[in-house]
């Protein structure tokens, strides 16, 4: 069961590069979450269409009263099968997860902290495949 203020959804390879999700070159590193301007989501919807990452969540998006998207790394596909990320949807998942990075990793997105706090995380991706079987 999905909880209350977390939306799955898939991102390829090719569109974790394009929005800065990789920390490296090879396929384990992607930085375990990351937080993005609403205007720059909605800019990228429109202008990439059904090929944006977020495509799928566009109507929540739009709807959505905050200025920040707040995406986190489920590669171990937790709500849903073959979905690699979700979005923190509500200000209180926003405010637990953000909390929650910020213990972890000194704070936002992922680089070296001031102290030599790690704030890069790694994660290993399968490279599953999203292959859409419905047609």
């Amino acid at each position: 069961k999905i909880p209350p203020g977390i939306e799955p959804f898939s991102i390829s390879m090719g569109q974790m590069e394009k929005l800065g999700l990789k920390s490296g070159e090879d396929i384990t590193d992607i930085y375990e979450f990351k937080v993005y301007d609403k205007a720059y989501v909605k800019e990228d919807m429109e202008k990439n269409g059904f090929m944006s990452a977020f495509h799928n969540l566009r109507k929540k998006i739009e709807a959505y009263s905050g200025d920040k998207i707040f995406i986190v790394a489920d590669l171990e596909c937790t709500y849903v099968e073959m979905c690699n990320f979700f979005w923190c949807s509500t200000e209180e998942t926003f405010k637990e997860y953000s909390a929650k990075f910020e213990e972890e990793m000194g704070d936002e997105d992922g680089k070296k902290g001031e102290k030599g706090k790690s704030k890069q995380m790694l994660v290993k991706y399968l490279a599953i495949l999203r292959i859409d079987t419905e047609k």
